[in-house]
Formats: structure tokens, C-alpha cells, sequence
């Protein structure tokens, strides 16, 4: 069975980034919308002016990295060899990894690129059957698949359509599983906790179930933990019994985390709060376009209210100093958000 045949898309030809496309339709993805919740200025900064800090662009590039690595893995159905897998790696992150991240920070490609390595060579690919994964891959096409849905209707008749990109569709107990790959820097308690009730959760099954004509179970999340692995060549580690510096890529992590299951009643819910925020980022991008200098110092900061500045990337760049247009486009780097490459 085809993913095409279902409708699902490899490539959007007529996306041009989150906004409006060529073909007269807006189109907005669950970051975006997840953004738009938290805080309009930060939604405005990243999803409309497509503008972002050089410490989250080393988060997200190191996230494409590891994305397109386990892509011509999983792709290869056990005939991708190791080297293959990682030079994919490599071509994304390499050349501005050593330009922009020093050597001993967690993101620098080093670190990076060995830990993706140590999740590589734990999860053999035997013809789509992948060891720590309890679904299988029936078809090459089921991995990082590009979806463009009709969501939602602007006031003025404008369609809004969901974009994504599936990581994964896993064959599981009858039905289909949605697999989503996240590097993080931390895998722990509050890590696991912040997925069962996750909207990206709800958009990639409630996206998956309008065009798959089997059922769609649930998500699983695919975590694999960016930190700065251990390599003191004096001390010793107490679960290895050598030193630091022997048993460091021993301290590479992931998790799969999962089921995540999501009923009628719940996507229902989702559904209804996703058309009215889609609506919002509209009415947004239809007032500002791209004059930052007219607009930056008017949007809302709803962060301040519920405590998302603490963590924002825009804090100290943009807000703290008066969110002045000219000092935002200094300090930020313009790397437009595209949903079908990360």
C-alpha cells in the first residue's frame, strides 16, 4: 500500500513556509500552532519572520542531523552501512557545527554524531524489523512522510491546511503507529511527562487517521538525549569500573517512550483549539507580513503570564532589551521554519 495512494505527500510543491503558499492557502504545522498558545511574540519571531538564535539553531540542526541519519537507516531496511547513515549525519551539521559550536559544548558535532552513532549501531535494521522498536516498518515510504491536510477555513475564505511530516509509520498490533524522533538534552521524569497530553501527539494521529484506511493506535516518541558525554581521563566510573575517558560513548542515551493513545473525545478537543489558533496565526501574518520594524514592539507577550519567558530563546535577544526591531535582526539569524526538513 502506498503512502501516495493514501495521500500523503513527499513533497509540498507549493509551500513556501509557514504563511501563505503560492496557491492562495495558509498553511501553519503543530509547532507553529503549539507557539502561537505560549506566546505571540516568540510565534511571530520564529513561524512568520522566521528568525532564531544561533544556540536553538544548533538544537534544531543537530535534530535534522540526527532525523536524517536515522532516515537512511531505517530507509536502508538493513542494507544502509553504518558509514552511510552517519555521512547524512554529517552533511547537515558538520560544516556549521565547526563553525559555530565549540568543540567541548554537548552540541558540538563530535558529541553529537557519537551519541547518533551509539543509537545507530544499537538498532539494527533487519528488513524493517528494528531491534528495541515493538513495531515493524512494512515499506520504505512509511518513513519520514510529508502530509498536507485542509485544518480550517479563515473568515475572509482563505483554507488553512495542516503541514507535518510523519517520522515513522510503525505496522503495530493490526493497525499503524505514529513514530516521532526528539533529540533533547535531558531524558528524565518531566521528559516522559510532558507527552501524554502533547499536542503534536494529537496533530500527527489525528493527521494520520484522515488518510490511513487501517486504525491508528497511538504515538510513540523516540528520544535520544544530547548531553555532553563524560571523557575525564582520571576519573573512574563507578558502572564501568575504567575511567571516564574508556567508557564515555557507554553514556549515550535514549529512551522510546509510549504508547500514547488519543480517543475520539480528546482529538476532538485538540481539533477545536488547533482551527482557532490556525485562524489567529492568520489574522497575525495577514497584519504584519514582514515589517518587523512596524509590528515587533505591538504583538502580545502572553509568556509573561504564564511563565514560558523563564525558557524562551528570544528572552535576552529580543524582549529583555525592549523587543527593538533593528537590535532583534542583530542578534537573531534568519533560518525560516520548514516542518518537512526537521
Amino acid at each position: 500500500m502506498s503512502t501516495r495512494e493514501l495521500g500523503l505527500v513527499g513533497e509540498v510543491s507549493e509551500w513556501t513556509g509557514i504563511g501563505m503558499g503560492s496557491d492562495g492557502k495558509f498553511r501553519v504545522d503543530s509547532s507553529a500552532l503549539k507557539s502561537g498558545y505560549k506566546c505571540t511574540t516568540a510565534a511571530t519571531l520564529r513561524y512568520i519572520w522566521g528568525l532564531v538564535s544561533k544556540s536553538e539553531r544548533a538544537n534544531l540542526l543537530a535534530g535534522t542531523a540526527l532525523h536524517k541519519a536515522i532516515e537512511t537507516h531505517l530507509k536502508g531496511m538493513g542494507a544502509t552501512s553504518l558509514d552511510e547513515s552517519l555521512r547524512a549525519f554529517d552533511t547537515i551539521y558538520l560544516e556549521w557545527a565547526s563553525q559555530n559550536v565549540a568543540a567541548d559544548d554537548k552540541l558540538s558535532w563530535q558529541n553529537t554524531r557519537l551519541i547518533t552513532q551509539k543509537w545507530l549501531e544499537a538498532h539494527p535494521n533487519n528488513e524493517g524489523v528494528v531491534a528495541g522498536f515493538p513495531f515493524t516498518i512494512s515499506q520504505v515510504d512509511h518513513v519520514e512522510v510529508g502530509f498536507e491536510i485542509p485544518l480550517t477555513t479563515a473568515d475572509d475564505g482563505t483554507e488553512i491546511l495542516l503541514l507535518g511530516r510523519l517520522d515513522v509509520l510503525g505496522d503495530y498490533q493490526g493497525g499503524y503507529v505514529v513514530v516521532d524522533h526528539k533529540s533533547t538534552g535531558f531524558i528524565n521524569q518531566q521528559w516522559f511527562e510532558q507527552w501524554p497530553m502533547d499536542c503534536s501527539i494529537d496533530a500527527y494521529v489525528w493527521a494520520a487517521r484522515q488518510l490511513l484506511d487501517k486504525p491508528v493506535l497511538g504515538a510513540f516518541i523516540n528520544g535520544v538525549q544530547f548531553s555532553k558525554l563524560p571523557s575525564d581521563g582520571t576519573r573512574k566510573c563507578k558502572d564501568h569500573g575504567t575511567k571516564y575517558s574508556e567508557c564515555g560513548p557507554m553514556h549515550a542515551k535514549w529512551e522510546l517512550a509510549g504508547l500514547y493513545e488519543r480517543n475520539e473525545a480528546m482529538l476532538a478537543g485538540w481539533k477545536a483549539d488547533a482551527d482557532a489558533m490556525a485562524q489567529g496565526l492568520y489574522k497575525i501574518y495577514s497584519l504584519v507580513g514582514s515589517d518587523i520594524d512596524s509590528y515587533l514592539d505591538q504583538l502580545q507577550q502572553e509568556g509573561k503570564f504564564t511563565g514560558e519567558c523563564r525558557w524562551c530563546e528570544y528572552k535576552k535577544a529580543v524582549c529583555e532589551i525592549g523587543r527593538r526591531a533593528g537590535v532583534a535582526r542583530a542578534q537573531l539569524e534568519f533560518a525560516p521554519w520548514n516542518p518537512l526538513e526537521h
